[in-house]
């Protein structure tokens, strides 16, 4: 069993955070832009593949970096 943890995505659930604050936010993390719901696809199509068949029991943050940021958003 493994499990993914998204940041900010772009998506209508994150629509009034993204209209108000996205371009703050993605200036602050290490890859310049928020996270796209095919990141997190991406990620999930992998550890579903033979590619990742011996990962078990990890839990995959992926949020363009803000976890390894610096100074304060």
């Amino acid at each position: 069993m493994v499990g993914i943890a998204p940041g900010l995505v772009k998506t209508l659930f994150a629509s009034v955070l993204v209209e108000n604050f996205g371009d703050k936010l993605a200036a602050a993390l290490p890859t310049g832009r928020l996270g796209e719901p095919q990141d997190i696809a991406n990620l999930a199509l992998f550890l579903c593949s033979d590619l990742a068949s011996w990962i078990t029991g990890e839990t995959y943050v992926i949020d363009g970096g803000a976890g390894v940021r610096s100074g304060s958003m």
